[in-house]
Parts: structure tokens; sequence; C-alpha cells
């Protein structure tokens, strides 16, 4: 099987949205002078998977422009110079 860019990214997407939504503080917190903090609001199920999912997204869009870009910088260093 070839890997394709879609693919790539809709790999990316869900490896992404597990790992941010499964790890990913989205609390509300309140800073104090002292340093101190406290959380003002506590994310709910449905706030992690929706902040996730488009953490996510984000992210696999940024790290499949930047295999696109480095596979077009390879290629073109590949490619044969035209004999004249």
């Amino acid at each position: 099987m070839r890997a394709t860019y879609i693919s790539i990214f809709v790999v990316t997407v869900f490896l992404g949205w597990a790992f941010f939504g499964w790890i990913g503080d989205f609390n509300v917190y309140v800073v104090n002078r002292d340093g101190s903090r406290w959380i003002k609001q506590h994310a709910t199920l449905s706030d992690a998977v929706l902040f996730g999912f488009v953490i996510a997204l984000v992210f696999a869009a940024f790290e499949t422009a930047l295999l696109w870009l480095w596979s077009k910088l390879v290629n073109r260093r590949r490619q044969p110079s035209k004999p004249n």
C-alpha cells in the first residue's frame, strides 16, 4: 500500500486527537499574584474531545504541509539536469 498525503493526514489527526484529548489540560485556571493557582472551571469530556480535535486538526495540517514541502525539496534535488 502506498502512503498518500491524505492517508498521512487522517492518521495524524486521529493519533493527535487521541493524544491531545487524553493528556490535554483544558481546565480554566486563575493565577494569583503570589504564583498560586486554582481551577476556576473544570473542563467537561466534550470540551476535551472538541478542543483535542481542533488542536489535532491544526497539528496534522501543519505536519502534512511540512512533509509535502520536504518531499518537494528532496525531489527537486534528485531530478537530473537537462543536457544542453
